[in-house]
């Protein structure tokens, strides 16, 4: 696996651990803020060195487009929730200016979704398609599966609750699972990426 993608899955590992830590009253909005950092820092540095990388000059032209585009949504992500956090207190009354802040983070994430169909509509080659699509299947089934387990330990046991805010990170770190099962029984990119 590529230094930048070992980045990019620290970079989701520690901004879900430190949401985590967060949610749990482990630590306070300000220590969060400042360790928020952390993988804002591991994303940028693993952006700048796929950019760089003499691979992806080769890759297909829409994996490219697709770097730029969720590298600049991913940074407005992480900037945003560190905004949103080091803006608002834990219980804002849900007035216009809270709800807006709290928005600003879900606008991040439409444009990363749209990074990913932009890419799916790009792709001229089906087989590269084809992985891609069956990345998102995994995730699909990875994120409903989570979904699905812990609603059951939350409706029968009392384990802590799973904010709804975590479903597309989930959904993310599935894609990994997807990247990983496309190389295992795909043979990765088969060369063409």
């Amino acid at each position: 696996m590529p230094r930048f993608q070992k980045l990019g899955i620290s970079a989701v590992a520690t901004g879900l651990a430190i949401l985590a830590l967060r949610a749990s009253g482990a630590i306070d909005p300000a220590t969060a803020r400042v360790l928020g950092i952390v993988p804002l820092g591991l994303l940028v540095i693993g952006l700048v060195m796929k950019l760089r990388s003499a691979k992806s000059s080769k890759r297909h032209p829409a994996y490219n487009a697709y770097m730029r585009r969720m590298g600049v949504a991913a940074a407005a992500y992480i900037s945003a929730i560190l905004l949103a956090v080091g803006l608002l207190p834990d219980d804002a009354p849900p007035t216009l200016a809270p709800i807006t802040v709290a928005l600003v983070p879900g606008a991040a994430v439409l444009a990363m979704i749209w990074a990913l169909g932009r890419l799916l509509v790009e792709l001229d080659d089906e087989y590269l398609r084809l992985l891609e699509v069956r990345k998102f299947i995994v995730a699909t089934g990875f994120l409903l599966a989570v979904a699905s387990v812990w609603g059951m330990l939350e409706l029968l046991t009392q384990v802590p609750r799973l904010p709804i805010f975590y479903v597309f990170p989930i959904w993310c770190l599935g894609l990994v699972a997807g990247t990983i099962y496309n190389r295992f029984t795909m043979d990765g990119d088969g060369g063409c990426a």
